[in-house]
């Protein structure tokens, strides 16, 4: 068998299943970091709701084992999510560290939105059209992962829609514009 026909499973660090449920876990102590600390993050409400939407379609390769690789694609995204918190904690320091932290500000910013084009808008709307109806998924898993996929698909499309407005509007007098609502370099 092979990773979307790119790697033989054999040759994956960790298992599909052990990954979900570190995944899994992963999840559920940030969920309850934002519970608990919500000042930690700019909007704690919709965190939490994604991080809901995430441990639920999380549930089908916790019991599926088999559908843990594929499965496991829609959890690359908190790479992406690394890239927002540098953004969110060391831009502003790089854009005020003269011209080299300036230029480091702006390359983190184009992998920020590399990651989040490649990922958000690319590979979840893919694992949603194309991996999920082909993963033989009993009737209610199936709506269940696919309504899921879609609901975060549909998330990703309000957050870009969100960082595009913040972007193009016209930064208030003595406010620069927040890391997130630099555009793309």
């Amino acid at each position: 068998g092979s990773f979307f026909g790119l790697l033989p499973r054999s040759s994956l660090p960790v298992s599909g299943a052990l990954f979900i449920q570190l995944f899994f876990g992963y999840v559920t102590l940030d969920l309850l970091w934002v519970w608990a600390e919500p000042e930690a993050v700019p909007q704690p409400a919709v965190v939490l709701v994604h991080h809901v939407v995430t441990l639920l379609l999380t549930r089908v390769p916790l019991l599926e084992p088999r559908v843990a690789v594929p499965s496991s694609c829609l959890s690359v995204v908190e790479l992406e999510t690394l890239l927002l918190v540098g953004q969110r904690h060391w831009a502003p320091w790089l854009l005020n560290s003269g011209p080299a932290g300036a230029a480091a500000a702006r390359c983190l910013n184009l992998a920020y939105w590399l990651s989040f084009f490649a990922i958000r808008l690319a590979l979840h709307p893919y694992v949603a059209m194309f991996v999920i109806p082909n993963l033989g998924l009993g009737f209610a898993d199936a709506v269940l992962s696919q309504t899921l996929t879609v609901v975060l698909v549909l998330f990703n499309l309000a957050l870009f829609a969100k960082n595009v407005q913040t972007a193009l509007a016209p930064a208030k007098a003595g406010v620069p514009l927040s890391p997130r609502g630099q555009a793309p370099c």
